[in-house]
């Protein structure tokens, strides 16, 4: 009898060892290299845009996670896999994505296949679109026309108004008078961002009145002016807002002295050309034809008389 109870007394504390030492609960994911996957965002029949990413939840700690074979970042409990990096993944569908996981002891354990819709990428159209300059008036409101409903935009910094695909945002968005490339932000249906450069744009008011010269190297009528001056320094001629046109030297007969002519921003110049510089005691024509933004024309032509030797 003593044998017997010395035996058990003996098997039992041998058991207690065994559990300090490898752990008794049958429970102990860790232990047992049992993980789940408890969710995954988006859910399994949700959606997702092409610039997203996929998370999946772990109630352990995988040694590595693979997306459709390609291995996710770990972060703890959580793995993250970017949509664009995931192979054979088509736009506007319902794409099939299985997801596999090891323990740390290297072992499979766990396989689950879940079905997204992956968006189609998301563009935007601006009216007015954009030229070498789009000009507008002051007031004059931009319309976003989105390819995919969007939940938020914001241009330059700024809320737009709007809803799903049709947004828009007045040009106070853009400094008046500065050309100037305008960034668009959303917020896709999934949660995940898109942003856009556009441009550029300038902003001029405009009250249907064509440009005014504000300043002049020579004005119409004007006499003894002196050509040296000119052949060096050129003609200038400033604007009260920005322009688009052309301005050129002819000589009394209206023939073109081939000077180099440019209109920028708001104003419009005149280079000599070697061979073709101006002379003493003879008439000259700068003829002028620009516009506005708003397509509002200026053509004037300026008269005037070098001084005689």
């Amino acid at each position: 009898m003593h044998r017997m109870l010395r035996a058990t007394i003996l098997i039992t504390y041998g058991l207690f060892i065994i559990c300090i030492t490898n752990g008794c609960s049958d429970d102990d994911p860790i232990e047992t290299g049992e993980i789940r996957l408890l969710s995954t965002v988006p859910e399994d029949g949700g959606i997702v845009s092409p610039t997203g990413e996929l998370t999946i939840i772990f109630d352990g700690f995988p040694k590595s996670v693979y997306v459709n074979g390609k291995l996710a970042l770990i972060q703890d409990s959580t793995a993250i896999v970017k949509v664009a990096d995931l192979p054979n993944l088509i736009p506007g569908t319902d794409n099939t994505i299985t997801i596999e996981w090891r323990n740390q002891e290297n072992f499979l354990a766990g396989s689950e296949t879940i079905t997204v819709t992956v968006l189609k990428p998301v563009t935007v159209v601006v009216d007015p679109a954009s030229r070498t300059i789009a000009y507008f008036n002051r007031g004059v409101e931009l319309k976003l026309q989105f390819s995919d409903e969007v939940m938020s935009v914001e241009v330059n910094g700024r809320s737009a108004t709007g809803s799903g695909l049709d947004w828009r945002v007045d040009s106070d968005h853009v400094p008046y008078g500065k050309a100037e490339f305008l960034t668009i932000e959303w917020i896709n249906r999934d949660g995940s961002k898109g942003y856009s450069t556009v441009g550029p744009y300038a902003v001029v008011y405009n009250s249907g009145e064509p440009p005014v010269i504000t300043s002049g190297t020579v004005w119409h009528g004007d006499v003894d002016v002196d050509p040296a001056l000119i052949n060096a320094g050129g003609l200038r001629y400033d604007f009260d807002e920005p322009i688009t046109g052309t301005i050129k030297l002819t000589d009394e007969a209206g023939v073109d002295l081939n000077w180099i002519g440019n209109v920028v921003g708001q104003t419009a110049t005149l280079t000599a050309v070697a061979g073709q510089e101006m002379v003493n005691e003879t008439t000259y024509k700068i003829e002028i034809d620009v516009k506005d933004g708003a397509g509002n024309k200026t053509q004037a032509t300026i008269n005037f008389v070098t001084k005689p030797k």
